[in-house]
């Protein structure tokens, strides 16, 4: 697959805001429009999808409308990239009604986290266009706090700026679960969501990738089904690492094992380096992960970096 890199953000650029599936602009109307403020600060214009402030019992819209928001956005050449407001259960309802053809030819920054990284990874599979694993519109940018220090440096400098490396900054909560160096193009996200594309035509090619998940509100034995699946779909043959995101509320049931013991069971015979306790997706601090771009791992010099630049 040709890897295409959408060009960089610059100042008074248009973005186009979607729903991630679940009504939350509704739901959190204070975060959204705090949310909207920080971008338009930055000095960054704002279009909003006509499903955004709609509400369809758990969706936003019908499957076709939301799909439609997004691919008015991704083919109008007036909006510089597409950012989805927050996330959802049922982001792959749309996915049957996403016509790309010719998004390759006109690339732009497609950024989101948690259930949209189901569109994410199948936009990334059907164009080669590298997309962003990275803040949320309402829950991060429309935090009262605003975006951490430590998710600003990971973000903006990603998506505003051509570099030909990019180290992420290692946090006390790194563990190398399991040793070893290992590169390979970045694919993951939300592991429930990522799984909703096993056996479909949108299914990322896992080979010699890094695969990089976290969730939310999954006890471990829950994690250990949806892994478990990974695995015997043939996914831990074909990847060359693993990077694991600090998990929220995925505490192991009483008596239980812990997300380290269970993870060296699933992944026992396979030699691959796994980092654990990243900050990405549902934290308040969080690295952007451009999904599609060569990384490399190094439990030696605890080193995560990217091998390119993202945009161009």
């Amino acid at each position: 697959m040709k890897i295409v890199h959408p060009p960089r953000l610059s100042h008074g650029d248009l973005i186009g805001v979607v729903s991630g599936s679940a009504p939350e602009t509704l739901l959190e109307p204070t975060w959204f429009q705090r949310g909207l403020d920080v971008l338009k600060a930055k000095g960054y214009q704002t279009a909003l999808s006509a499903q955004l402030q709609k509400r369809n019992g758990y969706l936003s819209g019908s499957e076709t409308a939301m799909a439609q928001d997004l691919l008015g956005f991704l083919h109008d050449p007036m909006v510089k990239a597409v950012l989805f407001a927050g996330g959802g259960t049922n982001a792959n309802r749309m996915l049957r009604h996403l016509d790309l053809k010719g998004f390759s030819d006109y690339p732009k920054i497609i950024i989101g986290l948690s259930n949209p990284s189901t569109l994410l990874n199948a936009v990334h599979t059907k164009t080669g266009v590298v997309t962003f694993h990275g803040p949320a519109l309402i829950w991060n940018m429309g935090n009262p706090n605003g975006l951490t220090n430590y998710t600003s440096k990971h973000f903006w400098s990603l998506i505003e700026s051509p570099t030909e490396s990019f180290i992420y900054e290692p946090t006390p909560s790194w563990f190398w679960l399991k040793e070893g160096k290992a590169s390979g193009r970045l694919l993951g996200g939300n592991l429930i969501s990522i799984q909703t594309l096993l056996g479909t035509s949108w299914e990322p090619s896992f080979d010699d990738s890094i695969f990089f998940w976290e969730d939310i509100s999954k006890p471990i034995n829950r994690l250990d089904l949806m892994l478990t699946h990974f695995r015997d779909a043939g996914v831990f043959d074909r990847i060359s690492g693993m990077v694991v995101g600090n998990l929220v509320n995925c505490d192991p049931p009483e008596g239980g094992q812990t997300l380290s013991e269970m993870l060296l069971e699933i992944t026992d015979g396979y030699s691959f380096p796994i980092l654990t306790g990243v900050s990405l997706g549902h934290t308040d601090d969080k690295i952007t992960l451009p999904i599609g771009i060569r990384a490399s791992l190094d439990s030696i010099n605890n080193t995560f970096q990217l091998l390119e630049s993202a945009v161009r």
